[in-house]
């Protein structure tokens, strides 16, 4: 089941924010890089403004963000790189099993996704990803 899913009250996601994302996700199927068992959830989890670094709010650090895959040959931004437009920035969970507690970072098994989205171009700008436990 593909679903979206907001928990961060401070940002609003919008219906045309779904759209968009739905969009870029057909055109490079996203949705089927990793065969996930369970759910796939997807979540804005940031808007990021005009002339910030790009790479500034992934949930890794910055020192180690270019160790990060990119799955498929998507597109992938220097992480130095600053942003000329706003952007959506959306993590995308394909969930094979719970596993909460402490023991996880992520409170899945599966796959992890960070996408930045061009809100001007609306286009793929960056796309990394890990094995999520």
């Amino acid at each position: 089941m593909i679903r979206f899913n907001q928990d961060n009250s401070d940002i609003v996601l919008l219906e045309e924010d779904k759209k968009l994302f739905m969009s870029i996700a057909e055109r490079y199927e996203i949705l089927y890089l990793y065969p996930a068992k369970k759910d796939i959830e997807i979540k804005l989890i940031y808007k990021i403004r005009k002339n910030t670094k790009l790479l500034g709010n992934t949930i890794w650090k910055y020192d180690y963000i270019d160790k990060i895959e990119t799955p498929r040959d998507l597109p992938r931004v220097n992480h130095e790189t600053i942003s000329k437009n706003e952007c959506l920035q959306f993590e995308v969970n394909f969930i094979d099993a719970s596993s909460g507690g402490m023991s996880s970072w992520f409170g899945y098994s599966g796959y992890y996704l960070n996408i930045i989205i061009d809100l001007v171009t609306k286009d793929l700008l960056d796309v990394r990803g890990q094995n999520a436990f």
